[in-house]
C-alpha cells in the first residue's frame, strides 16, 4: 500500500496489523508482504483511521462515516471491531468523528477521542458480545490558542498509571486526564 496506513497494532504472534484509511481494509504485515484480514469497505463509505489491538488480537478501529474534506454531511458512527477470526461488527453507540482510540491496561475499557464533539468517551467491556453505548468520560477544555474555538481530540494513549493523554491539534495542546476524567496535566 502507498501512504494509506493509519492505525497500527500488534498481534500476539508479533505480526503488525495496519488499518488502511482509503482502502478501508485491516491488513496483517509480515516479512512476506500485506495480507487482508478484513475488508471494511462495505460498512464504511469514507475512511477508517486509528486502531487499538487487544492482547487476543481483536482490533478496534475508528471511522469517520463521511468525508469532511469533500463537504459530505456530518454523521455519527459506531466503532468497528474485528475479531481474530476476521469477523466484523459495529459496537457501542454512535460517536462523533471517532479518531484516537486506546484500551485500558486490563482491556475492560476502550477510550475514544471524539474529534467531532471535543470529548473522550469510554466504552466498557469492549470485548463483550454486545458492549453498552459509550459514556462521556471528559470534555477536553478549549485552549486559548485554539484556531477554531473548540477542542479536537485526536491521538490518545493510556499511561502506566491509567491516565489518558490526549493530543488536541486544533488547540495546540496535550492534556492528561486521570481515570475519573479530570485534567491532571
Amino acid at each position: 500500500f502507498d501512504d494509506d496506513q493509519r492505525g497500527l497494532g500488534w498481534l500476539p504472534s508479533g505480526e503488525l496489523l495496519a488499518a488502511t484509511m482509503g482502502h478501508r481494509k485491516l491488513v496483517r504485515v509480515n516479512d512476506e508482504g500485506f495480507w487482508d484480514v478484513a475488508d471494511l469497505s462495505s460498512i464504511e463509505p469514507a475512511m477508517i483511521n486509528d486502531m487499538a489491538v487487544a492482547a487476543d488480537g481483536t482490533a478496534f478501529i475508528t471511522r469517520f462515516g463521511f468525508n469532511p474534506w469533500a463537504d459530505e454531511a456530518f454523521r455519527t458512527v459506531r466503532v468497528i471491531r474485528v475479531r481474530p477470526d476476521g469477523s466484523v461488527s459495529l459496537i457501542g453507540g454512535d460517536v462523533a468523528i471517532p479518531n484516537g482510540i486506546a484500551l485500558s491496561a486490563d482491556e475492560r475499557t476502550l477510550f475514544i477521542a471524539e474529534s467531532g464533539a471535543g470529548r473522550i468517551s469510554a466504552l466498557d467491556d469492549p470485548l463483550a458480545d454486545t458492549p453498552a453505548a459509550p459514556r462521556v468520560l471528559a470534555h477536553i477544555p478549549v485552549s486559548e490558542t485554539s484556531a477554531v474555538g473548540r477542542a479536537g481530540p485526536d491521538g490518545i494513549c493510556v499511561d502506566s498509571a491509567g491516565g489518558i493523554w490526549v493530543a488536541d491539534p486544533t488547540g495546540h495542546q496535550v492534556v492528561r486526564l486521570d481515570q475519573a476524567g479530570k485534567v491532571s496535566d
